[in-house]
């Protein structure tokens, strides 16, 4: 048995994987792009868990300006320019609110310089790179965390605010799709950077005029954390691929 947990870009994959037993993805994308073969075991099992406290928190039921925030590496990756675009987009259709960005990287200025041209230069704010117990702090009172990277595994960052009880607004995509259920936030398909911003840009809204969607989303994104992402349940997947095998 192999277990391969991302498309290996090696000569050698396609007849490993032809070879094996059991595999399983990393995430259900790569299970579907990937042939199989008769009497092969295929599951998905991203490769993290939380191994954290689920943290209780009191939400704030009454209307108020939404607190976004981003946190992850400032590459293009992750998408952070179009998660202020949408921000922008949000506060043009008459939303309300602030966004902390977190983390740093090659095109923080070019970000800076994007927030300041759409008008929203005094509503986001760049914290550089901070103590994960200060990133922490910040989810325990934020509203919605936009993630708009085009390609993740399971993302460290999507667990932290689930486990916090942070509703998660997202690409339809890779890890993500796995991860983030209908019912504890909203993953964006797209098939454009415009149809991008503006789909996310309405999410925010709709979190803004409803601030009961936040708890509900919030308080099943936790109950998911404790459910399905710990490492007793990633250990016993692997372990039912090696009895698939027996």
């Amino acid at each position: 048995m192999v277990v391969l947990f991302a498309r290996a870009p090696f000569p050698w994959a396609k007849a490993c994987r032809k070879a094996c037993r059991a595999i399983l993805y990393r995430t259900s994308d790569l299970a579907s792009r990937a042939p199989k073969h008769p009497g092969q075991f295929v599951g998905v099992k991203g490769e993290s868990a939380y191994p954290g406290k689920v943290i209780a928190r009191k939400y704030d039921s009454e209307h108020h300006p939404l607190r976004v925030i981003s946190v992850g590496r400032l590459i293009p990756l992750k998408g952070v320019a179009y998660a202020i675009e949408a921000f922008a987009e949000f506060i043009r259709d008459g939303g309300s609110g602030s966004f902390d960005i977190y983390g740093d990287g090659p095109l923080k200025k070019r970000l800076i310089l994007l927030a300041s041209r759409l008008g929203v230069w005094d509503k986001v704010v760049f914290h550089g790179n901070v103590p994960n117990s200060e990133v922490l702090n910040a989810l325990d009172s934020s509203d919605v965390l936009i993630h708009a990277s085009f390609r993740e595994g399971i993302s460290w960052t999507i667990l932290e605010a689930m486990a916090h009880g942070v509703p998660v607004v997202c690409q339809d995509r890779a890890g993500m799709k796995d991860l983030v259920s209908i019912d504890c936030g909203v993953r964006v398909l797209a098939r454009s950077s415009h149809e991008l911003t503006s789909k996310m840009a309405k999410t925010l809204d709709e979190y803004f005029r409803h601030p009961d969607k936040v708890e509900a989303n919030g308080l099943a994104g936790q109950v998911r954390v404790k459910s399905e992402y710990t490492w007793q349940g990633v250990a016993q997947a692997i372990v039912g691929a090696y009895k698939s095998v027996v």
